[in-house]
């Protein structure tokens, strides 16, 4: 071999080596998340809203869900636990001076802001929102201001303090606790529906008992018997058969 104008193949050229998995860089993870709908894969434009699982979403784009379910099918899953707007609160979201318009000039620069330390909502530093207000502010405000009414807008009840786009365990948590609301939603609303079928059949039954029983007769006058009336005492032959009633 040789002096030929052939050339001989290296080892990597004959043995194929194993693919590495492509792996999508965190920064592009958390622009998709942070800057985009999670229902309508949109840029965010507000009005804003987010859920009781800590997501965003354009308020138009999930109002159009709402209206027609085949409209963003293919993410209907995500918003499966929203009913209506009731199951969501609208940010009040500060904006970032500095941000430049995404579909312009392509940057890494969030769109908002923590309203107190001025941090970005890019998904790099933690944030919440209170569900009374819809206030958002960073988890390091959150921790450093220890006040007991709103960080941003001073009402006096603070309420409930969600994070956006929580970690997969706090997720896990926060789809727990919808849950368990949902299901004590329903059992109240079963009971209350029960509570007036009884009603609504025990004064059908008062009316048939009227026209098949004066007021005056003895059957009337013993359903309708006062309960506060004094029983009978017992006699010494039969004190143990009202004692059995007691």
């Amino acid at each position: 071999m040789g002096a030929d104008g052939g050339s001989i193949p290296t080892r990597g050229e004959l043995v194929k080596k194993k693919e590495k998995p492509k792996t999508v860089e965190k920064e592009v993870v958390l622009e998709s998340k942070w800057s985009y709908c999670a229902l309508s894969s949109e840029f965010l434009r507000k009005p804003i809203v987010a859920c009781k699982l800590g997501r965003l979403y354009n308020k138009e784009a999930l109002l159009r869900h709402l209206l027609d379910r085949s409209q963003y099918s293919d993410n209907a899953t995500l918003v499966s636990h929203i009913r209506g707007l009731k199951d969501v609160v609208t940010l009040n979201l500060k904006d970032n001076p500095s941000f430049e318009d995404k579909k312009k000039n392509f940057t890494t620069e969030s769109q908002f802001m923590c309203p107190i330390s001025e941090l970005p909502m890019n998904g790099i530093h933690k944030f919440f929102y209170n569900w009374n207000c819809g206030c958002v502010f960073s988890e390091k405000s959150y921790k450093e201001v220890k006040e007991e009414n709103c960080l941003v807008c001073n009402q006096s009840v603070f309420g409930l303090v969600i994070p956006l786009y929580p970690d997969k365990s706090k997720e896990d948590e926060l789809r727990l606790l919808l849950k368990l609301s949902s299901s004590n939603g329903r059992c109240k609303r079963k009971s209350t529906s029960r509570l007036n079928s009884l009603t609504s059949v025990s004064e059908v039954s008062i009316k048939k008992l009227r026209r098949l029983e004066p007021e005056g007769s003895e059957v009337y006058k013993s359903i309708f018997a006062d309960p506060k009336k004094k029983k009978p005492e017992a006699s010494f032959l039969c004190r143990s058969v009202h004692g059995a009633y007691l």
